[in-house]
């Protein structure tokens, strides 16, 4: 069996999920609906690591900052197409259900890079902007995102579908 050490740090970096998710807007406008049909609890996400996990490590978020933990009492928050969850939350949240899996996998057809996030409460104005401190992710409400920054979550059919971004701190490298 994977552990999700393992998983995590099998995932590509944020520059090679960015390459291999060409074909956006044909994806985009077929998940609106689907996505709609579940009131927009879950969103869109390219999968990616931005760190190395330790055996018995995972990735969890609290409030602003996501870091590894071990031994602690979570959810989980983002999943593979698969339904295999990668990262986590100490906030209790709902996870996709089957039928939604099975959807979603057959729209993205292999596209590898593209997962499933619990949405909790997008920014009402600007966006997410996650920058990584050694292993520590962490986000700040910002206007919109750079032309350095990676868009990483989306929530296809809303108003405002862009609502995460990575980016790069001075003298930092995205892995």
């Amino acid at each position: 069996m994977t552990t999700v050490a393992s998983l995590y740090n099998s995932l590509p970096s944020l520059e090679e999920a960015a390459d291999k998710f060409t074909n956006r807007a044909q994806i985009f406008s077929k998940l609106a609906s689907l996505l709609a049909k579940y009131e927009h609890k879950f969103g869109v996400c390219l999968v990616h690591a931005h760190c190395k996990l330790e055996e018995g490590e995972i990735m969890v978020s609290t409030g602003h900052v996501s870091q590894p933990e071990r031994d602690v009492e979570c959810y989980a928050e983002c999943w593979l197409a698969s339904g295999e969850p990668y990262e986590f939350t100490k906030e209790p949240v709902v996870s996709p259900p089957p039928e939604l899996l099975s959807q979603f996998r057959d729209i993205v057809d292999g596209i590898d890079v593209l997962g499933l996030y619990a949405v909790s409460a997008p920014p009402s104005s600007g966006i997410l902007l996650e920058r990584t401190d050694g292993r520590k992710n962490i986000t700040e409400i910002v206007p919109s995102a750079g032309p350095q920054d990676i868009e990483t979550a989306w929530l296809p059919g809303v108003d405002n579908p862009i609502v995460m971004a990575c980016t790069r701190g001075p003298g930092e490298l995205l892995t």
